[in-house]
């Protein structure tokens, strides 16, 4: 059944990525090499079909000496491969990752 003449449809938006906010440019976020405005799309080379399964990976990674990351920024594929030690603290990590989509 076709909607009716003015009606609003909403898609469902999936957030399947984590978008990078640097606050301290001293921080471990950035001296890993993350920026403002990165889309982590991937972790160890995995995709995922939500933002909370990317984080809890994160999570279960920190004892890794090197996780590569798979970034889009400004339009460009970036991996950046990152000591899992850099997450252990997150007084330190001078940034977050929050849920966005991609």
């Amino acid at each position: 059944m076709p909607a009716p003449t003015g009606a609003v449809r909403f898609k469902p938006t999936v957030q399947n990525a984590l978008s990078v906010w640097i606050t301290k440019p001293d921080g471990r976020l950035a001296k890993a090499g993350f920026q403002s405005g990165d889309i982590v799309v991937a972790v160890d080379g995995k995709r995922f079909d939500s933002a909370t399964a990317m984080q809890e990976t994160i999570s279960s990674l920190l004892e890794k000496k090197a996780i590569a990351f798979g970034v889009v920024r400004e339009g460009e594929d970036v991996e950046l491969v990152v000591d899992g030690s850099a997450f252990t603290n997150p007084f330190e990590m001078g940034g977050s990752f929050n849920p966005a989509s991609h």
